[in-house]
C-alpha cells in the first residue's frame, strides 16, 4: 500500500471507532489547548490538512490564519511515513518454570538483562522470583523470556 493511503485509512478507522461528533469535539479541544506558537509549521500544517475532510470550514480558517493565500483544497494530502507507524515497544510474555505468569512491555531491541530487570520490578512477577535461586534464564529476543527456578528453593503449592 503506498504511504499516502495510510493516513486516510487511519482516520477512517478513527471515525468508525469513535463517532464523528467525538472526532470534531476532540479536534476543537486540541485547537483550544494546543499552543500553536510553540510548534513548528511542519507539524501544524499537515494536521490542518488532515482535519480538512472532517471540518472543512474550521480547517480553511486555520489555513488562512497561518498565512496561506490560496485554499487548502488545492494542497496535496500529507504522506504518511511508515517509520512513524511502527510500534517501538512490544509485549514480552514471561514464563516462570514453563508457565506464563505475566507480561511486560519492553523496547523492541531490549537486552536479556533489561528484560529480566523489568520482570523483577513487576509486582505480579516479583512474587515468583524474589528470594528464589534462578537456575537458568532463556531469552528469545522479541518473543519470550523463561525463568527457570531451582526446584529445591521453590515453594511447592499445598494441595
Amino acid at each position: 500500500m503506498p504511504p499516502i493511503l495510510f493516513l486516510p485509512l487511519l482516520f477512517s478507522k478513527l471515525v468508525l471507532v469513535s463517532s464523528f461528533r467525538s472526532f470534531i469535539v476532540s479536534s476543537i479541544v486540541c485547537f483550544l489547548l494546543f499552543q500553536w506558537d510553540k510548534h513548528p509549521r511542519k507539524i501544524i500544517e499537515p494536521f490542518v490538512l488532515l482535519l480538512s475532510p472532517y471540518a472543512p470550514h474550521m480547517a480553511e480558517e486555520l489555513w488562512f490564519r497561518m498565512g496561506h493565500s490560496n485554499s487548502l483544497a488545492y494542497e496535496s494530502f500529507p504522506e504518511a511515513d511508515p517509520a512513524y507507524l511502527k510500534d517501538s515497544t512490544i509485549v514480552l510474555p514471561i514464563q516462570i518454570n514453563g508457565k506464563t505468569r505475566g507480561t511486560i512491555q519492553v523496547e523492541e531491541g531490549c537486552s536479556e538483562e533489561e528484560a529480566f530487570r523489568l520482570a523483577s520490578l513487576d509486582e505480579k512477577l516479583s512474587k515468583y522470583i524474589d528470594g528464589k535461586t534462578i537456575k537458568k534464564r532463556i531469552y528469545v529476543p522479541r518473543k519470550i523470556m523463561n525463568i527457570i527456578l531451582d526446584r529445591q528453593n521453590a515453594k511447592v503449592g499445598a494441595k
